[in-house]
Formats: structure tokens, C-alpha cells, sequence
């Protein structure tokens, strides 16, 4: 089992754009969430063999609470920021929430409990100074606290494809490449039945935002199918031209990571387009918008 103390650091300046938001001496471990709403940790640490310059001791917990009351998708005074400690090497690990137009990283994430598939990105680093170093890693997790009876949890890598189950402990080991492209989401899907105790299923049909957005490289995005379905999922350019291909055929349902290498393509807006049919069902279109910059 992890510790249930998280030894981040919280900017005191950040907290004053924040009234109420509980603040955290420097150098002193935070109060881990209280156990009465659902709890999920994660802790990052230098892998085998240990990268350039990173101490094999050094590590990172990030916390995720879903139902803490006054939670909120964005900043809200549950949440603390993941800052870099007084270490000239160091590794991180944090969550990415919006708030309109303004992103914010958290080492304690509260969230309001979901209805829906919830996705949240996860971000990972080593940094020696102020460079980020390639190389090993590894994330632990002991099993969530209070989570409700047949939800899942899965650690998603968009790099390889691959969900790691978060229900039960465990750890995923990967390589980081320098400069950090966003791969890893944090998926959380609630039980959800037909209304009259039929089997449960995932809530909504879905194909999050791109990540990053707007890109000059390779951005990710999560097709969510709440049943088996045929899906064929294209890229479109502003006069209508198909100019790539992300997925094509059956899929079971459940999350799917799908990753756009857009380092060929010329400036400019873009559509990624996903249709969806599932046997029975209509067919379901659903689109999302991407930019692309240098």
C-alpha cells in the first residue's frame, strides 16, 4: 500500500488566487484526503535502469478524490498544486484540470463524483535542474479507497495502446522521451444500469478533445463506446480532404486510445471525424475540431 501523506509543495502565491483553498507549509507533507469519499493514488519513480542524473530514491504522489464536498472539474479549495521541490533533481507526477481557458496541474485532484466516463490527463517527468531527462520510469498504485461497487479504473498509455487496471494494486513501468508528449489518462467509469437492474454499461458514446490542442506534433484522443461497435475514425483538412486514417473496424466496448502524428501536415484547422455503428442502433457521428501550428 502507498503512504496516505503526499510530500508536495503548494505555491502560497497560486493559493491567493484561491479564497479558501487550504495551503501547505514548503517542505511539509500534506494531510492526505479523508477516507470518506472515494481516493486514488498514483506515485512515480525513477525506473531500471535510474535516468541521467535522477536519485533512484526520488518520488512523485499524485491524488485523485472523487465526491469531497465543493469539488469541482476545475480549481476548487480541495485541490492542492504539484510544484517542484527544493532538489536539483526530481521526479513529478500530476494531474491536468481546465478551468476554460486556463489549465492547472495538480498533486491532489477532488472531482465531483461522475455520472459519465470521466477522463483526466496525467502528466509524468524527471528533471535534473530545469531539463526534463528521458529514460526508465515506473508508476505505483495501491487500490482505490471507497471506490463504489463495479466502477473501473484504468491508466491509459496512448503511446503503446495499453490500459492498465486500477482497481486492484499494481504498477506500469514505460520509457519517457524528451520533449514530454501527453500519453497518459486517468479513466474512471462509474456503473451505470438500463434503469430497470439490467446489466450495467458504460454511460455515453464519446471521442474526447485532443491532447494537446492546438499541436505541432502528435496530439491523443479516447473514443468511448459504451457497446461493441464498427468505428472507422478520419481526419479531414478545411476543404473536406481525407488526410488520415486513426481507426477502421470492430471495437469492444470500453476506452480507446487513439494517437494523430501531425508533423507532416500543413498549418491550419482540421476535423477529426468518428462514425460509430453499433448493431441495432442508428448510426452515430461525432466530431471534434484540431489545429495545427509550427
Amino acid at each position: 500500500m502507498l503512504r496516505r501523506t503526499l510530500p508536495v509543495f503548494v505555491l502560497a502565491a497560486a493559493l491567493l488566487a484561491a479564497p479558501g483553498m487550504a495551503a501547505v507549509a514548503p517542505g511539509a507533507p500534506a494531510a492526505a484526503p479523508r477516507a470518506a469519499v472515494t481516493v486514488l493514488s498514483l506515485r512515480l519513480r525513477p525506473g531500471m535502469p535510474t535516468p541521467a542524473g535522477i536519485p533512484p530514491t526520488a518520488q512523485s504522489e499524485v491524488y485523485v478524490t472523487l465526491g469531497q464536498p465543493g469539488a469541482l472539474p476545475g480549481l476548487d479549495p480541495n485541490d492542492a498544486f504539484a510544484l517542484a521541490p527544493p532538489a536539483p533533481a526530481y521526479v513529478l507526477a500530476s494531474t491536468e484540470a481546465t478551468d476554460g481557458a486556463t489549465s492547472y496541474r495538480f498533486a491532489i485532484d477532488a472531482r465531483p463524483v461522475p455520472t459519465v466516463t470521466l477522463t483526466i490527463p496525467l502528466h509524468f517527468a524527471g528533471v535534473v535542474g530545469t531539463t526534463p531527462v528521458a529514460g526508465a520510469y515506473t508508476v505505483d498504485w495501491s487500490a482505490p479507497t471507497d471506490l463504489p461497487a463495479g466502477w473501473t479504473v484504468g491508466l491509459v498509455d496512448a503511446e503503446t495502446g495499453t490500459t492498465s487496471s486500477l482497481n486492484a494494486a499494481g504498477s506500469y513501468s514505460f520509457v519517457l522521451a524528451v520533449p514530454e508528449v501527453p500519453r497518459f489518462t486517468l479513466v474512471i467509469t462509474p456503473l451505470v444500469t438500463d434503469g430497470e437492474g439490467g446489466p450495467p454499461a458504460v454511460a455515453v458514446l464519446a471521442l474526447s478533445a485532443p491532447r494537446p490542442n492546438p499541436t505541432g506534433g502528435v496530439t491523443f484522443l479516447d473514443l468511448a463506446l459504451p457497446a461493441a461497435a464498427d468505428v472507422v475514425v478520419t481526419v479531414y483538412d478545411a476543404l473536406g480532404r481525407h488526410v488520415a486514417m486513426l481507426a477502421e473496424g470492430p471495437r469492444a466496448a470500453g476506452l480507446h486510445a487513439l494517437r494523430f502524428d501531425a508533423r507532416a501536415l500543413a498549418v491550419g484547422p482540421y476535423v477529426v471525424r468518428a462514425d460509430v455503428t453499433t448493431p441495432g442502433a442508428p448510426p452515430r457521428r461525432l466530431t471534434r475540431r484540431l489545429t495545427v501550428v509550427r
